[in-house]
């Protein structure tokens, strides 16, 4: 354990962690879909089980590895735990 694990928001080393995350498992883990040559380098996501802003750590046993469209479908199923971002208007 680090002492990042106990972080309140995205940690120093979230890129390293999502990285190795990435690395570790191949496969997503609702849907079981792997990356093959037809999908991009960023095919599977890193996803807060317990959301962040909700107090939810970025340790390993509150992350899983998502597709795209699965990260997609969790969120819109938990609307609550998505945060849009603002789109800022041009005058």
């Amino acid at each position: 354990k680090s002492i990042y694990d106990y972080w309140s928001t995205y940690p120093p080393d979230w890129n390293k962690r999502k990285e190795s995350l990435k690395n570790e498992g191949k496969v997503c883990n609702r849907c079981g879909k792997s990356k093959s040559r037809k999908h991009k380098k960023d095919f599977l996501e890193v996803h807060h089980i317990i959301p962040a802003h909700k107090g939810g750590a970025p340790s390993n046993s509150n992350l899983e590895l998502l597709c795209k469209n699965c990260h997609k479908e969790e969120h819109i199923k938990n609307p609550h735990k998505f945060r849009k971002k603002k789109k800022i208007l041009q005058t």
